[in-house]
Parts: structure tokens; sequence; C-alpha cells
């Protein structure tokens, strides 16, 4: 079955990249990029400048990089939350089926609001719907535990509700950081004249992945500190009141944190909608003293 999705999806994405490259091709040419043939050549020691100078890179990576290490946490977290807490390992795969359709909306409006308001601005948004709705499930969660008028799935399926609802805030803000790359990329070239969205991409994803890969490691260590570090946990069974907690620390606690770090870093970053436009006239400038044309003749911003 395995193997037959994976081929499924290997010639999805196939087909898709196919797309992406027919999509692209007419615009991928150096005219297009930044200042054109004028732009600075770009060496390696130019990556440590970005990394020192760049402070909406650094910013952008804080935000990033402490929410994905959550979200990351907290997947390794939910097995143990489904199939030790809730005793029903099956009941993950309906969760996820459940979290799609408030996906789906929140993505669509999300969306809507990005284009409008600007990509911080939703960032932040939504990142603050997500630690709200952290808030109201600590608060709510030993609440419904201790619900004993109605059966046991009613409280479990309200808690789910909430969750699905913030998965998707989170995601959204999550997915929001990528079209933010691109602004960083052309604030650097606004900053130094340097065209180079691989290298800022490059190391936007290196410090995001090395940061996020402790993720495991945090769990580990909350396994260890409620006392299940070298022990063979089996699934549906109830375990101990310090791993429920631990679990529970990793799922709503550890997020929030992560939340309340992007919203700090987000106060240092000025790339908004606004600034956005300074640095687009900025570049569309240069690009017209140094006579950078397109093969039609017309002058455009990078």
């Amino acid at each position: 079955l395995w193997q037959d999705v994976s081929l499924i999806f290997m010639g999805i994405s196939f087909v898709f990249t196919i797309l992406a490259i027919m999509g692209i091709w007419e615009k991928d040419r150096t005219e297009f990029f930044g200042l054109g043939v004028h732009a600075p050549q770009i060496k390696f020691r130019d990556t440590l400048d970005v990394i020192k100078n760049n402070r909406n890179l650094q910013m952008l990576i804080v935000a990033a990089s402490t929410d994905k290490l959550a979200n990351v946490a907290v997947r390794g977290a939910l097995v143990y939350f489904f199939s030790n807490m809730l005793l029903s390992a099956a009941l993950q795969g309906t969760y996820s089926l459940w979290t799609i359709i408030p996906t789906l909306l929140v993505t669509f409006i999300g969306v809507r609001l990005a284009a409008s308001g600007g990509l911080k601005k939703s960032f932040v948004l939504f990142t603050w719907l997500g630690a709200i709705m952290l808030v109201i499930m600590i608060v709510a969660t030993p609440l419904l535990s201790a619900d004993s008028s109605q059966s046991v799935p009613f409280s479990v399926i309200l808690l789910l509700i909430l969750m699905a609802i913030q998965v998707s805030f989170s995601q959204l803000a999550g997915n929001i950081v990528i079209p933010m790359i691109a602004d960083v990329a052309d604030y650097e070239t606004y900053r130094s004249q340097r065209y180079m969205p691989g290298m800022v991409g490059t190391v936007f994803s290196f410090v995001d992945k090395l940061i996020s890969s402790l993720s495991t490691l945090l769990v580990g260590l909350a396994l260890a500190l409620s006392g299940y570090g070298n022990v063979q946990i089996e699934p549906n069974t109830q375990l101990s009141t310090s791993f429920d907690i631990a679990i529970m620390a990793i799922i709503f606690v550890l997020p929030l944190v992560g939340h309340i770090a992007s919203l700090i870093a987000m106060r240092y970053y000025n790339l908004t909608d606004k600034k956005m436009e300074e640095v687009q006239d900025t570049i569309r400038e240069r690009r017209i003293e140094l006579h950078v044309e397109t093969p039609e003749g017309d002058l455009v911003a990078a």
C-alpha cells in the first residue's frame, strides 16, 4: 500500500514540478533579477554579512524556527496523547481528517488578508489567534476532564475541535513565512544592492531546520522527566499523571512559548506592506538609473 501511495505522490509531484518550471520559464532571466547584470558578484563571505546585518532575516528565522520547533514536537507528542491519554490510537487518523476543514477555511481567509493587509500583519494576526486558542485550551482542559455530567467522548470531541482550530491558525502562520523570505531577499537587494535570494533562502532553511531538529530531543526529555525515558510505552495504555502533564506541556505550553517568541521577533521585523513599497520603489529607481531593461525594452522593477 505505502509503495503504491509513494509512487502516486512521486508522479503527482513530478507533474507539478514541470508545471512550475513552465510557469516561471519566461521570467527566469538575469534581467529580472535585482539590478540585473549590474548587481555585485556574490561571494561566500557575503553570507556572514547577511547573517550579521540583515535584522529582518534574523527576526524571521527566530519567528519561524521557534514555531516549527514546537509544531514538530507536537506531532510527535500527539501519538502519545491519543494512544496513552485518550486510549485510542485510531482516533488520531480521524482527528487528522477533521483538521482539513478548518485549515481550508482559515487558509482561504488568510490568503485574502495577506493580499490586502500585508504578510507581516497576517502573520502576527494568526500567531495571536493561535496563542489565544492555546490559552483557552490550557484553561479548558482541566474543566473538560472533570466533566462527569456528559460522556467522555463529548469532552474529547470538544477538546479536539479546539485543537483543530488552533492548528489551522498556527499552520497558516507557518505557511505565510514562505513568501516573507522573498520580502527579505528584496530587502537585501535594497540594503546592499546584492540580489541573493538563493543564499537568503539557504541561510533561513539551514538555521530553521537546525533548530527544529531539536524537537525530538524535547519530546525525549519530557518523557525522561516523567519517568518513561527508558521504558517501552505500550499503545492504548493509561500511564501516570506525570506522563500526562509532560505530554500536555509539549502540546499546549511549547507552542505557546513559540508563538510568544514569534510575536516578540515581529516587533523588530520592519517589512510591513508600506516598507515593501519603499523597497520596491528604491529598487525600481536604481534599475532606471542603470538602464536595466527587459528584452521588450520596458523598464521594470525587480
